[in-house]
């Protein structure tokens, strides 16, 4: 997997994830990152999306 930064502010960025397996190369998923000022445990949270 690789994350491609769009934008940044501050402790948020946001941008695309792509793959490397054959089947997965056309995928590009949106992302939103959320950085916490202090160390701790991590959330991810993955929505389905489908194209209009």
């Amino acid at each position: 997997m690789h994350k491609h930064i769009i934008g940044e502010i501050s402790t948020l960025s946001w941008g695309t994830l792509t793959f490397d397996p054959p089947l997965l190369a056309d995928l590009q998923l949106p992302y939103f990152d959320i950085q916490a000022p202090l160390p701790g445990p991590k959330l991810a949270i993955i929505a389905g999306m489908r194209p209009c």
